[in-house]
């Protein structure tokens, strides 16, 4: 295992055994959020909603978190 992997290998912390995961009720409902979407969807998700609201700060960092997001799900296709 690489720096920066978890236990299973994934570097994002999703991986085909997170699916079993997902019924798990003792978790948040952002760590069970996170394994069944993946946390480079919950960016974009999470940076659509800030762009949206009107105040430059809020869309500037809406932005940076989409793009951060769609980083992720590149990174993830190349893995």
């Amino acid at each position: 295992m690489r720096p920066g992997q978890d236990e299973r290998g994934s570097w994002f912390g999703r991986s085909s055994a997170d699916s079993e995961t997902v019924d798990d009720e003792s978790g948040s409902w952002l760590s069970r959020a996170r394994a069944k979407y993946g946390l480079g969807t919950l960016f974009v998700a999470a940076g659509i909603v800030l762009v949206l609201f009107p105040e430059p700060i809020t869309s500037a960092t809406g932005m940076i978190m989409v793009g951060a997001g769609v980083l992720l799900w590149l990174a993830g296709l190349v893995r």
